[in-house]
């Protein structure tokens, strides 16, 4: 089995009239690609990278009403406190659509090792994400929130992502641990130029970890 047979792919968007076999995937050297087109890929090993950004997008920066999560500390504002449970649900919800739109996948290539893909953790450099915030440029001026709560949002979401790889009998491919500080966020030497996505020295980790993992289950 070999690394260059690993096709990897990302969830677009799915026209609702025509169904699951509308959906596309970005797969690398081959293009824009119908799911029910996916079997003809010749890989040994589907990759796929999902719903990353759901964690970021309800906590990167300050809510409007400010929050914090089950028995994190309190840092002296008045936050609404919300139980783990609940935002668990919520990013469920978030991520079902793009889950669902994998259940095919995953009974088209059944003879395939599928991995899922674990997003990146949160940038801790606060002063990086406000000097370039991208898509948060309206919302920049509320601050970045507290690291705690980033650090318990994308937590809740990866166990989520752990989950449903595991029902779904695919691969969960943990960040790597060299891309990761001591505290669990992204490395700094791992971190691009906008707020949620890391570099490519991290996607190099990533292969490291998928290179591996083939040799495991040849």
């Amino acid at each position: 089995m070999s690394l260059r047979s690993t096709a990897r792919s990302k969830a677009s968007r799915t026209r609702r009239s025509n169904g699951w076999k509308r959906s596309r995937f970005n797969v690398p050297g081959t293009g824009r690609l119908r799911a029910d087109r996916l079997r003809t890929l010749a890989a040994d090993v589907i990759c796929l990278s999902l719903a990353g950004n759901d964690h970021n997008v309800l906590g990167l920066f300050e809510h409007s009403a400010p929050f914090t999560l089950g028995d994190l500390p309190d840092d002296g504002l008045d936050r609404v406190r919300i139980p783990d449970c609940v935002m668990r649900s919520q990013l469920e919800h978030r991520m079902r659509p793009v889950v669902e739109r994998t259940r095919p996948v995953h009974r088209i290539v059944a003879d395939r090792q599928i991995v899922h893909i674990c997003p990146p953790p949160p940038d801790p450099d606060a002063a990086h994400m406000e000097a370039d915030p991208k898509l948060f440029g309206d919302i920049v001026h509320r601050g970045v929130a507290p690291d705690p709560l980033r650090l318990r949002l994308y937590r809740l979401q990866c166990a989520i992502a752990r989950r449903l790889a595991g029902k779904s009998g695919a691969t969960f491919l943990p960040p790597p641990g060299q891309g990761c500080n001591d505290a669990g966020f992204l490395a700094r030497d791992c971190r691009n130029d906008d707020p949620t996505h890391a570099n490519a020295r991290y996607g190099r980790l990533v292969t490291d970890q998928l290179a591996d993992l083939e040799w495991h289950m040849q």
